[in-house]
Formats: structure tokens, C-alpha cells, sequence
């Protein structure tokens, strides 16, 4: 199953209906049966403005329906970190008036792995990363109905002896905090719902982050 986050709202594509998500939210199905049956569904959610909405496109062929998908967008592949220091505080940074996790576009020929640890230590000064596991891959999409992108972001948990932050402001990054896992409460009331799927997957059964 594929989960994609379209101007705010969920698109899950999957060999059998989605039925659970949040709660009791109202999934709106969809069986795919041609090209049509994608191109309104993302229509319909670039469109939406106001409360958060989720379809679900089912398909017997899974990987055909990924493809006819990703064919409608630019691929941007993207690497970002859940970073811990010793005391087991999690980097956040601050960009866009919503808490964030450090992350960005990986080079050409680069490695996925080094393109992440390079984009942690460019938006938040740090020196020294390690990754420990690769967490979770998550995809949202932007840009304009005549130049769509989609962006899969992989996640890795990492962890760094440095204490000391520095920001990348060019990069409009305003902050650059540490904040223990039982603190984060606030961060999860200002920020993209992408980080919170990363957050659940890296800090499940340490704290509630539904």
C-alpha cells in the first residue's frame, strides 16, 4: 500500500479498500478502472480547501497502479533524519511557521543514506550523525496542475553526540531545538501530517503520537 498527502489531505492506493484511518473518518473509495478514475481523484484533492479528506484507489495490480500514478508527477527523491542526542531529545527545526524535521533534495549520484546525513547537518549545523535504521518512506506532492512533482522523502533514525545547533536560515530555518519525546505535544499541533507518520514510526510505544 502507498500513502500519499495531497494539499493537506491522505490518497491511499492499495489492493484492497482502506477502511480504518484516524478513527471513523469517511474514506471515499474508488475502484480503478482507467486513467480517468486517477486523474479526478487528484483533482478533487488539489481542489479541496478545508477539512482534511481521504480516498482510497484500490487495484488487483498494485504496481501498475503505482506506475500509472507516479506517471501524472516529477519525481523528487528526498532523505531526512529523527535524530536523537545522548539524552534521547529529538531535532526539530522550525521553517515555514511549522515545527519540521530536517530533510532535503538528494544530489545526483549521490547515495540516499549520505544525501540524508548531509542535509541533517546543512539545516542544523551538525557535524556528526549516525544513521542507526532506515524508519519509513513517505510521499507528498506540490507544484502547479501543469507541473505536478511528488516527493519521497526516506527517513532514518539517527543519532549524534553534539549538542550545539546552528540553524540554516538561507534555507528559511528560523530554529533548531532538541525537545524530549514527552515534550512534543505542541509539535504535533503545527506540523505537515507526513512528520507525524515519521514520528510514530520512530518513536512508537514511547509516548502517544496518535
Amino acid at each position: 500500500m502507498y500513502k500519499v498527502f495531497i494539499n493537506g489531505h491522505i490518497l491511499f492506493l492499495a489492493e484492497k479498500p482502506v477502511t480504518k484511518v484516524h478513527g471513523s473518518k469517511k474514506i471515499t473509495l474508488v475502484t480503478y478502472m482507467s486513467e480517468t478514475d486517477i486523474t479526478q481523484t487528484i483533482d478533487t484533492l488539489e481542489k479541496h480547501e478545508g477539512e482534511m479528506l481521504y480516498y482510497c484507489i484500490t487495484s488487483s495490480n498494485l504496481p501498475l497502479l503505482w506506475r500509472k500514478f507516479k506517471k501524472h508527477f516529477k519525481l523528487i527523491v528526498a532523505g531526512g533524519g529523527l535524530v536523537r542526542n545522548e539524552e534521547g531529545k529529538i531535532l526539530f527545526i522550525y521553517r515555514n511557521d511549522k515545527w519540521d524535521l530536517p530533510k532535503g533534495k538528494i544530489e545526483a549520484n549521490e547515495e540516499i543514506e549520505m544525501g540524508a546525513i548531509r542535509e541533517v547537518k546543512e539545516e542544523c549545523g551538525i557535524k556528526n550523525l549516525t544513521i542507526i535504521r532506515h524508519l519509513i518512506d513517505t510521499y507528498h506532492t506540490f507544484g502547479s496542475p501543469m507541473s505536478r512533482k511528488l516527493k519521497r522523502t526516506s527517513w532514518y533514525s539517527m543519532y549524534t553526540e553534539d549538542v550545539d545547533l546552528k540553524p540554516q536560515e538561507k534555507e528559511g530555518i528560523t530554529k533548531a531545538k532538541w525537545k524530549k519525546p514527552s515534550k512534543i505535544e505542541k509539535i504535533k499541533e503545527n506540523t505537515y501530517p507526513n512528520i507525524l507518520d515519521v514520528l510514530q514510526a520512530g518513536l512508537s510505544g514511547e509516548t502517544d503520537l496518535s
